[in-house]
């Protein structure tokens, strides 16, 4: 029958819905309860098959053991995916597997849960143009699914809606896919230390303490502050440096002329101690005469001599 309502679906092992799939909807179907199933049981034909494989002894003693233990049957293969992996693969199987066993047991049209499953999918993996925000991760679309399912089965039960009617109005009416499916908030960055110096009544992280608390351990390793080099002595200067005027020597008067007639007076020879017959100094006196003109000492500079 399905392939003569969908002649142009291919049915293959890995999109073929297994028999306890399609049985546990029946079952939830016909006890009026939700025909939603949990993800991990949305098995395929492969996915059994693989299982049944999984579960052949490989040698005589596992037969044997098998046979007179008598373990427990599990209860079938099961979808294995990762909560926090990526949700675009596992979202778009799981989503066209469940509508393939809907469509084969003729609950609903193929055409009408494509369509609704195809804006679930749109909406849950839809990237947010906010930098700030970010898509529901797997964990959060596996939880808006079932809720989703929850208000669909609502209305099929509680108002005596068809499935494919209940499809339409959840979907395409309302909006209840789109508070369950809303970007959410990237998580806050951790602030990053400043590596200057330390900014004033802040503490310096780099500083370090003994146990006690009272006195700082000397840094060492990168912490440790690199030893100044010792100044080298200052370098001689190029060339002749210019001679330099005699400092006064004990016994000369400050108020005695240094420089008289433009030579430079000898300040040994003023206090009687120069010996040197060829001093290049002048041997004059260097004190100074008293001006006796009609003057205050503030007018000697202005007035004539």
């Amino acid at each position: 029958d399905y392939l003569m309502k969908y002649p142009g679906e291919l049915l293959t092992p890995a999109n073929t819905p297994s028999v306890e799939f399609l049985s546990l909807i029946r079952q939830h179907q016909e006890s009026g309860q939700s025909v939603w199933i949990p993800w991990r049981q949305r098995t395929s034909e492969a996915d059994f098959l693989h299982w049944e494989e999984s579960r052949r002894p490989r040698c005589d003693r596992q037969m044997l053991r098998s046979l007179l233990d008598l373990p427990d049957e599990a209860a079938g293969p099961t979808f294995g995916f990762s909560i926090n992996g990526p949700s675009e693969s596992v979202l778009r199987r799981c989503l066209d597997l469940f509508a393939t066993a809907l469509a084969l047991l003729d609950l609903v049209h193929l055409a009408t849960i494509k369509r609704f499953n195809d804006k679930f999918f749109t909406m849950a993996t839809t990237p947010p143009s906010d930098n700030t925000l970010r898509a529901p991760v797997l964990q959060e679309v596996v939880h808006a699914d079932r809720a989703v399912w929850m208000t669909v089965s609502a209305l099929v039960r509680d108002q005596a809606w068809s499935l494919t009617d209940s499809l339409n109005e959840v979907g395409f009416c309302r909006h209840d896919m789109a508070p369950l499916l809303q970007p959410r908030p990237k998580p806050a960055r951790a602030p990053q230390l400043p590596s200057g110096p330390a900014s004033p009544g802040k503490p310096n992280l780099r500083k370090r303490t003994n146990p006690d608390g009272q006195h700082p351990v000397p840094p060492s390793g990168a912490d440790a502050a690199i030893p100044k080099a010792a100044p080298k002595g200052k370098a001689k200067a190029k060339g002749k440096a210019a001679p330099s005027k005699p400092g006064p020597i004990p016994g000369f008067d400050p108020s005695w002329a240094r420089v008289v007639d433009g030579a430079d007076v000898c300040m040994k020879h003023a206090i009687g101690k120069c010996a040197n017959p060829n001093c290049k100094y002048a041997h004059v006196c260097p004190v100074s005469k008293p001006c006796g003109q009609p003057h205050t000492a503030l007018e000697h500079a202005a007035a004539p001599h």
